[in-house]
């Protein structure tokens, strides 16, 4: 069975959701939206570095009811709404299908 983690629930469109630290760092990530549009986020930055200040690089970006393979190793992630209201689930697998 597949770790889900709940990336943001709800986030409105020009906000961006808390970041999550990642504990299963290694990928893939399989990565869904629901409600909205997102840029998915992350950073190296430690927890001593506050969301505002991190250093944020675009893992991609994914539509409504759509989904992204991520294969880059995440730490810390968060997800910037461009569109709706989203919520984004991660799941780790390891395999063709979630």
């Amino acid at each position: 069975m597949a770790n889900r983690v709940r990336l943001a629930k709800a986030i409105a469109s020009g906000n961006a959701s808390a970041s999550v630290r990642i504990r299963a760092a290694k990928p893939p990530f399989y990565v869904e939206c629901h409600g909205g549009g997102v840029t998915l986020q992350h950073t190296v930055d430690g927890y001593d570095v506050t969301d505002a200040n991190a250093d944020w690089r675009s893992l991609g970006t994914i539509a409504d009811d759509d989904a992204i393979v991520v294969t880059h190793p995440l730490y810390r992630v968060r997800c910037n709404v461009t569109s709706g209201t989203a919520t984004v689930d991660l799941l780790e697998y390891r395999g063709a299908a979630a």
